[in-house]
């Protein structure tokens, strides 16, 4: 229907709240619920709601997959991707499972700070603010800058050209918070393997 609504996410209970272009949102009649009350289950419950493997629910997204206009369920696994499609707004189908995906990408974070990087992968750092990642692939005889972008997703990202070092080739860099106006002071090597 083109409107948003109101979305309550766990494992096998998914609820919403239609909206109705209005500003409201819920089912039942507008005029039955009294000024200063809350109405109470005004909400649709979706059958066969999916049991998926995130309990925090980090790796999920809701997206219209299909084409059909309604928000599907998607969970990003490390080497898999599972879609549950969305019925009608009523249920969701059995998990299809997209088996043995493989990301171009490698990511680096500060709670994970990978030492080591596949041949052929493209560095991501990926921080929790807006940055600039200060890096060499040749021992800091020459240097380049590389700002962040806003992934939309709450994390910045920058991707470094590493997808055609060889094995052994080490890269380098040292992080700016513009900001802060302050570097991190420590530097970081990855080395290709």
């Amino acid at each position: 229907d083109g409107y948003q609504d109101i979305v309550r996410v766990r494992r096998g209970d998914f609820r919403y709240w239609p909206g109705r272009g209005n500003g409201f949102w819920g089912t039942g009649a507008l005029d039955d619920c009294p000024a200063g009350t809350f109405g109470d289950k005004r909400y649709v419950t979706m059958d066969t709601s999916p049991y998926y493997s995130d309990i925090q629910g980090t790796s999920l997204r809701l997206d219209d997959v299909n084409g059909d206009g309604l928000d599907d369920l998607v969970q990003v696994r490390f080497d898999a991707v599972d879609v549950y499609l969305n019925v009608d707004g009523h249920g969701w189908t059995e998990r299809y499972i997209i088996d043995k995906t493989k990301g171009d990408y490698f990511g680096w974070r500060f709670n994970n700070k990978c030492r080591t990087i596949p041949r052929g992968k493209q560095l991501r750092i990926i921080l929790l603010s807006p940055g600039m990642v200060h890096w060499s692939d040749d021992g800091w005889q020459t240097t380049h800058d590389s700002y962040s972008r806003d992934s939309g997703l709450g994390v910045h990202a920058v991707d470094l050209p590493t997808r055609n070092l060889v094995t052994g080739h080490e890269v380098v860099f040292t992080l700016y918070w513009p900001d802060e106006q302050r570097w991190e002071g420590k530097d970081y090597a990855i080395t290709i393997e």
